[in-house]
């Protein structure tokens, strides 16, 4: 699984300082895509974009790049390397035909955030990793300021989802932070965020705790016929996957009771190669079950909950499918036969 690490230095608590401190601009091209950048020599930094200020902005990149983009971690100038600490203001602003981006580990604190993802309305996630986790001595963290109209969109897509690593604090403000973004998650590390108003139509804010993995939980019954959740849930775990290279894990912690004609074939197909600590389905009729087998692709073992079943329930021979069953399903009333093959009761 892909850790959310980064690295830090001291030069990272530097701001922007006068701009007689920042070199001309220049270019560079990393991976296929050209780079505006500025160093600051004496203080061993680089900044991606030319921009100081928020009034004369400027992208670091051309706005027509295209698909998903890694931000370089650092950046050999006239024979020196330089790890990328920085960004100018608006740094990717109007870069519509992004599609993901991750920001590197050598990124850390980060003032004049303002507008700088604005407009990227074809950007599905955004991954600021922040610095690594440390066991020893004092954990550094990576502050950003700033965060007025930081996805701000305001016409097509938005992006889906929002990632800041676990030591990623915040300061300044949030005013407008993810304004007509309309469904966006945005992962928060709540040891440094706090529930509030960060704007967005149906914005919603997950707030997970320490460690390095991010856990996308479902942790309340809910049922398929009225709720979207478990789709919700692995389509954020695709965009992460697809966009960001990310494989996250999956907590389901409920039994998922299915309703008759809600799944369809080929409705959850993007389970396959993701990670679930348990994934359990609550199946009374052979019905449920065949929809269920055509739905979860044949590599992703699930388990059903049979408790409740009147009837007979057959699993194709080679399909693997462990089955739960409550204390009374085991030693009482009533108990299915399932045919074909069975991995495991437990």
């Amino acid at each position: 699984m892909k850790k959310l690490l980064t690295m830090i230095g001291a030069a990272a608590m530097l701001p922007f300082a006068t701009s007689a401190a920042w070199s001309e601009a220049y270019t560079t091209t990393t991976n296929g895509v050209t780079w505006k950048y500025k160093v600051d020599a004496e203080n061993n930094r680089l900044m991606l974009g030319t921009s100081t200020t928020s009034t004369g902005w400027e992208t670091a990149i051309p706005t027509a790049t295209k698909g998903k983009l890694c931000v370089p971690t650092s950046i050999v100038h006239e024979g020196v390397s330089y790890n990328v600490t920085i960004f100018g203001y608006g740094a990717f602003r109007g870069c519509a035909s992004l599609t993901g981006i991750v920001i590197p580990k050598t990124t850390f604190s980060q003032t004049g955030c303002t507008t700088m993802f604005r407009v990227v309305t074809n950007c599905r996630a955004i991954w600021w990793q922040g610095p690594e986790t440390v066991t020893d001595g004092e954990q550094p963290t990576a502050n950003i300021t700033d965060l007025t109209a930081f996805v701000r969109q305001s016409s097509g897509t938005n992006p889906k989802v929002v990632l800041f690593g676990p030591h990623v604090t915040h300061s300044g403000s949030v005013s407008d932070m993810f304004q007509g973004c309309n469904g966006t998650v945005a992962f928060l590390p709540k040891a440094h965020w706090s529930a509030g108003s960060y704007s967005g139509t149906n914005c919603k804010q997950i707030f997970y705790g320490p460690g390095e993995d991010i856990d996308i939980s479902i942790d309340g019954t809910f049922t398929i016929a009225t709720s979207n959740r478990l789709d919700e849930v692995l389509s954020v775990a695709n965009y992460l996957h697809d966009y960001c290279d990310m494989n996250p894990k999956i907590n389901v912690t409920n039994v998922i009771e299915v309703a008759d004609g809600i799944i369809t074939a080929g409705k959850l197909a993007f389970l396959d190669n993701r990670t679930f600590n348990s994934l359990v389905f609550k199946v009374n009729t052979q019905a449920q079950l065949d929809t269920l087998l055509a739905a979860i692709p044949s590599s992703v073992p699930f388990a059903i909950n049979p408790a409740d079943a009147k009837e007979e329930l057959t699993v194709p021979q080679g399909r693997e499918v462990y089955v739960k069953l409550s204390a009374e399903g085991r030693n009482g009333k009533y108990r299915p036969k399932l045919n074909g093959l069975i991995i495991s009761f437990f």
